[in-house]
């Protein structure tokens, strides 16, 4: 888990619902310490070590996208004042090396721009990522916790992620009137499974 704990929603549900879950030994949760800014090269190396871990099966992050110009610039706010770029992405060259699943819970992460090719889900695909779950639009921070817990639900039920999708999807619209799952979008297969 890759969290920006200053998102209020993120660190009162989104963070305390997956270490629930944690403690109940539906997943093993591996979250990434603070990273330090000041130690900007050191902190990018142990990102780097983290996104290969063997361990990861799903990878969680909880953070917030900024779109910038140039494109390169955009980035994702991971921790505390800790950010990274798409620019670093391929400077650094991360390798997510064993194929986990990845969560992107922030706001325009599928699409960051209708005029370019260049987008978060792409990146962490095309690094090695299995499949990717992002963001085409802005979702409040509130919504964004609340549909990653009834996700992992249906995820960890043993569904596949195509299925756990609709499902809680359809579990914001009939019970809420909530149409903002449709922000949601799969760059995957829909039948990934966990593997337990």
């Amino acid at each position: 888990m890759i969290a920006y704990q200053e998102l209020e929603h993120v660190l009162k549900e989104e963070i305390s619902a997956l270490q629930e879950l944690h403690r109940q030994n539906r997943i093993m949760l591996l979250p990434l310490r603070r990273l330090n800014a000041k130690q900007r090269d050191v902190e990018l190396t142990y990102l780097d070590g983290f996104l290969r871990n063997e361990q990861l099966q799903i990878v969680h992050l909880a953070c917030h996208a900024q779109e910038k110009k140039p494109m390169s610039q955009s980035y994702l706010l991971i921790s505390d004042d800790f950010s990274i770029t798409i620019e670093d992405f391929f400077v650094r060259e991360f390798a997510i090396k064993h194929n986990p699943f990845v969560i992107l819970n922030a706001c325009l992460t599928g699409t960051i721009s209708p005029l370019y090719t260049s987008n978060w889900a792409a990146l962490f695909w095309g690094r090695g990522a299995r499949g990717v779950l992002a963001t085409e639009f802005h979702v409040p921070d509130s919504f964004a916790a609340a549909f990653t817990g009834v996700l992992y639900q249906h995820f960890l039920s043993g569904k596949p992620i195509g299925e756990a999708l609709i499902e809680t999807r359809r579990h914001f619209w009939t019970g809420k009137a909530n149409p903002l799952g449709l922000a949601y979008a799969l760059y995957s297969s829909p039948s990934i499974r966990i593997a337990k």
